[in-house]
């Protein structure tokens, strides 16, 4: 009669134990390299393996040499890396699960664990080593004598250290928190915690030799990149957003309400000794979940949040976990189905996120699962023949701002500057390691430069020192597709300072006057001019915008506090962009307005001649934020472009004929008899003509019809006169999810013309569509004008 309880007790839980290994088990085994800002970087650091370049000198970015854990790439990485990293997952996995059922096994936390993995199946690898980094933590304050417990929190330290930045200094500190708290506990000897100590300083050191890690460069780095991501990156939440960010504080509340209990509780009864294990944990789980509220919170969209809402619940488990019998054990349980209901109802709820307990209701996660196991072992025999068989050739080749896959698939040799995409540099420390390598003789041979930036910046504020480098070390020598190719110069000029350190001040609000035209740009001969220094190219300005204890404090807690700049033009157009603290900080050019890659060819072959000016600059923040001192303070340095040699004129003053009356942006006469009047849905977005070339941008779809094969297009109309522009298919995510239709994803435009080759006149703007099968075109005319003088 007692034989079936024996069993049940034996062997069930470890029915639910290969249950779990089975639901978290890696959905695939590799990714097939792609384009775009994530598979970028995912494929640089691959490069960067592949060519031994030394992470903290040569490589400096968010993710280490261990990132190739989560991007799993075939690229130039043994499949016996990826085979060895899901083994030693598997594995620890089974002895934490093991551990966990061994005095904690019913069928409520059993629950708990399957309600948790759920809302996380698909998390990053990374958090889950984190997650099992805090377990052995936890257990060595319990168990600091036990050998595995130490061994596997170093260790998993060291991995999450190596992985994902902000997480593994996070994971190193709590491991020398730990240490030393066992120390003066008592519960570790001298002897034994100089063991400890001195042998997680040399594996952290052997670890570094064999991944190719500067150590001092790499945390440097990394903190630089921790500290100004949180100025840089923020996304502030929109209305859709804010009921999310009141559930995660609703979470953080909970967790640390329970830990201000105990810790009363504990000096009220004088058994803050008795207690210190439980209350050190605690504290250690708050801090946790506050470094996941950050890395979810300062970006509030579906994706970022959702890795909050994933982890907290498993987070909120070891409270219960490492919790004595009785009341407190109660509570504890209570705390965490009350974390665990806020994060399903989040997860499912999250705006373009998808609900990830669709599959467990409809009882179909088994089969899927099944199938990506499937996947996984096929993956395996196909690994060896994934990467293309790429062979990299000719000069090196670095990319401005971020789509290194564009050097991966033309099987360019990549020589990247330190931090590889241009958005992530995000103040001067980080800027002026790209300057220094571009201005070095191990500076690429080429680049490939374009611009685009995210968030509302101005592209060409972003690496402003490092395009400085640009001006006096590179020269364009042609295009790609829709980048610039820039060569490095056999002979360098550096820019010359004509005046530097010149100071002005204004309130926030109040306009800084930059001069016009006239006052700005040197005579075309004259080097007295430039040592007079009354004419120059360039106004590089550093700014320093400055927070006040209240922006202070919102930075530290949640997000810093928005801040603007609008830039008005010689022409009197105004435009208005995000401005970063921290990139102000590093300084930009902010005399000439860029905003195509046409026209910083302008500006580096014709000397800013052709460029538009800035005249005016204000910086003002959201109406109640109060987050930053009033007085802002600019420190300027003027430069004068370098001379170029006669041959590298001559070439650039082609260049700049090419763009201002070549054919590339010359309006081609058309008959509207091609064209079938149609009332489609359209949105003319941006319209600029403060520079040679006249922008048009926007999108455009047929409401009646499949869009899968239709290409926007746009002409301007005069009188009986048709003029079609030079025009470009744009990628659209965005219209996707808010038309809710997928045939929309390449509705966007746009359009150049030379303004130059267009009779003066006003012109009506009418928005084309021309489907590439069957021949067909359309247009509409919108009541959008532009007018040439």
């Amino acid at each position: 009669m007692q034989i079936a309880p024996l069993f049940m007790r034996i062997y069930i839980p470890y029915f639910f134990i290969f249950f779990f290994l089975l639901l978290l088990f890696p959905p695939f085994f590799f990714h097939v390299p792609g384009k775009g800002l994530d598979p970028s970087y995912n494929i640089a650091i691959c490069l960067a393996l592949k060519h031994k370049l030394v992470f903290g000198k040569d490589f400096v970015f968010t993710f280490g040499p261990l990132g190739i854990l989560s991007s799993r790439l075939p690229i130039s990485v043994s499949m016996w890396v990826y085979i060895l990293s899901d083994l030693y997952f598997l594995g620890t996995l089974f002895i934490i699960l093991r551990a966990v059922f061994k005095n904690n096994f019913s069928y409520l936390p059993v629950l708990y664990i399957f309600l948790c993995i759920t809302v996380a199946l698909y998390d990053a690898p990374f958090q889950r080593y984190f997650l099992f980094f805090l377990f052995y933590l936890f257990a060595t304050i319990k168990e600091p004598a036990k050998a595995l417990n130490v061994i596997q929190a170093a260790l998993l330290s060291i991995l999450c250290f190596y992985y994902k930045v902000n997480l593994g200094i996070t994971a190193m500190i709590l491991f020398l928190m730990v240490i030393s708290y066992a120390l003066i506990g008592k519960k570790l000897g001298r002897m034994h915690y100089l063991v400890i100590l001195s042998s997680y300083i040399a594996g952290i050191l052997l670890t570094a030799w064999l991944l190719h890690v500067d150590l001092k460069g790499y945390i440097a780095g990394s903190w630089q990149l921790i500290d100004a991501y949180n100025d840089a990156m923020y996304l502030p939440a929109g209305p859709e957003y804010l009921i999310f960010v009141k559930a995660a504080v609703l979470i953080l509340t909970v967790v640390a309400g329970r830990a201000l209990y105990l810790l009363a509780a504990s000096i009220r009864r004088k058994e803050v000794l008795k207690n210190a294990d439980e209350l050190f944990i605690h504290g250690l789980i708050c801090l946790a979940m506050f470094v996941f509220f950050k890395s979810g919170f300062v970006r509030v969209d579906g994706s970022h949040i959702f890795i909050f809402f994933k982890i907290s619940s498993l987070l909120a488990g070891f409270l219960y976990l490492y919790n004595p019998s009785g009341f407190r054990r109660k509570m504890a349980a209570f705390c965490c189905w009350g974390v665990l209901g806020i994060a399903i109802l989040a997860a499912n709820t999250i705006p373009d996120n998808g609900q990830p307990y669709l599959p467990i209701l409809r009882g179909s996660f088994l089969s899927v699962k099944m199938k990506e196991i499937g996947n996984y072992c096929r993956e395996i025999k196909n690994y060896p023949a994934a990467d293309g068989g790429k062979v990299e050739s000719g000069p090196s080749v670095d990319v401005i701002p971020s789509e290194i896959s564009k050097v991966y698939f033309n099987g360019w040799k990549y020589d990247p500057r330190p931090v590889i995409q241009s958005y992530s540099a995000y103040n001067s420390y980080l800027d002026s390691l790209n300057y220094q390598k571009y201005i070095s003789p191990g500076a690429p041979d080429y680049v490939l430069f374009s611009l685009s930036s995210i968030d509302d910046r101005l592209p060409f504020f972003d690496e402003s020192k490092t395009k400085l480098a640009l001006f006096s070390h590179y020269s364009v020598v042609g295009a790609m597709g829709e980048d610039l190719l820039l060569r490095k110069r056999p002979v360098v000029e550096n820019l010359i300072p004509v005046r530097v350190n010149e100071r002005m001040e204004a309130r926030i609000g109040e306009d800084f006057n930059l001069g016009t035209r006239d006052e700005q740009v040197k005579s075309i001969d004259g080097k007295e001019d430039k040592a007079g220094g009354k004419h120059y190219d360039l106004q590089y300005s550093k700014i320093f915008v400055r927070y006040n204890f209240r922006g202070w404090v919102r930075r530290l807690l949640y997000q810093p506090p928005s801040l603007h700049m609008t830039i008005t033009l010689e022409s009197g157009e105004q435009m208005t962009y995000r401005a970063i603290p921290t990139l102000l900080e590093d300084g930009m050019i902010i005399n000439k307005y860029i905003d195509l890659p046409q026209e910083f060819q302008l500006l580096m072959q014709s000397g800013g001649r052709w460029c538009a000016n800035i005249r005016k600059v204000r910086f003002e923040q959201e109406p109640g934020s109060n987050g930053f001192d009033p007085i802002v303070r600019m420190e300027n340095t003027y430069y004068a472009l370098p001379d170029r040699p006669e041959a590298e004129r001559k070439a650039d003053s082609l260049g700049v004929a090419e763009i201002i009356g070549g054919k590339k942006y010359k309006p081609a006469l058309t008959d509207i008899s091609h064209f079938e009047p149609d009332s489609f849905r359209s949105w003319v977005e941006n319209i600029t003509t403060y520079s040679p070339l006249i922008r048009i941008q926007g999108w455009a779809f047929r409401e009646r019809g499949d869009n899968e094969n239709n290409v926007a297009g746009v002409v301007l109309r005069s009188g009986d006169q048709l003029y079609a522009l030079s025009s470009e298919n744009q990628k659209r995510p965005d219209l996707i999810s808010y038309f809710k239709r997928k045939d929309v994803y390449a509705a966007g435009y746009t359009a150049l013309v030379s303004r130059s080759q267009l009779p003066a006149g006003v012109y009506q703007i009418g928005i084309t569509l021309s489907d590439t099968v069957s021949r067909k075109n359309w247009i509409y005319f919108t009541d959008r004008q532009v007018q040439i003088p």
